[in-house]
């Protein structure tokens, strides 16, 4: 009987031990879980204050530069070429033209490269700026005036800020100056076309000051018509 009780008893005992252990265990465990729980709400569930909601579309998007407040779209629309001088009907590519399409008109050569300047404007503008702006864009209708087989493209382009509808009626009236400039300068209109690609063909991609202004600009494509 007594070799039958202690293996019996022997049995038990280690059964109650494990027993314990497993809840000592799963007690340090439920501990383990709450410290956590606590430690993680304080991390991740924060909790925020009315006053710090975002409440306008100002406060969301942040203050505007000083430098760019742009005009609405029907207020370019009015000024758009106001006073320009009408384009040349003989349109580049059209069927009958003695122009070839736009595409047949490149960057300015070695040679007359100094002529053809990039012409760069203000935020918003479409005068010239530079004190040598005036003599340049007047050497350069001189040419012409002696070339008057060269056919000119005007470009005018914008940086990135503000719609795509804005920027192409803003490099529209900056080509558009250029042009009249260059005519009231003594250069024929039927040489001189002017062409918006807005905010399309930007020359920097940086969202910098420096690069805006890059962008802001006029640059010209030329055709030898005795080439044709």
């Amino acid at each position: 009987m007594k070799k039958i009780l202690l293996p019996i008893l022997s049995l038990l005992f280690l059964f109650s031990s494990c027993t314990t252990a497993l809840t000592k265990l799963s007690n340090k465990a439920g501990n383990a879980y709450a410290f956590l729980k606590t430690k993680t709400s304080a991390l991740f569930e924060e909790k925020i204050d009315e006053e710090r909601l975002v409440i306008t579309s100002a406060e969301f998007f942040g203050e505007n530069e000083d430098e760019f407040v742009p005009l609405q779209d029907n207020e370019i629309q009015d000024k758009i070429i106001a006073h320009s001088i009408p384009q040349p009907k003989d349109t580049p590519g059209a069927e009958g033209s003695s122009v070839p399409s736009i595409q047949s008109f490149s960057k300015p050569g070695l040679a007359v490269k100094n002529l053809f300047k990039t012409i760069h404007f203000h935020t918003d503008g479409y005068s010239p700026i530079g004190q040598t702006a005036k003599t340049d864009l007047q050497k350069l209708a001189r040419y012409l005036k002696q070339h008057p087989h060269v056919r000119v493209v005007i470009e005018g382009h914008c940086d990135k800020r503000a719609s795509e509808k804005y920027n192409l009626a803003l490099g529209t009236k900056r080509a558009g100056a250029i042009r009249t400039m260059l005519v009231n300068y003594g250069a024929k209109p039927n040489q001189l076309y002017a062409i918006s690609y807005g905010k399309e063909r930007p020359v920097a991609r940086a969202n910098t000051k420096t690069a805006y202004a890059k962008n802001r600009r006029v640059q010209f494509k030329l055709y030898d018509g005795r080439k044709r």
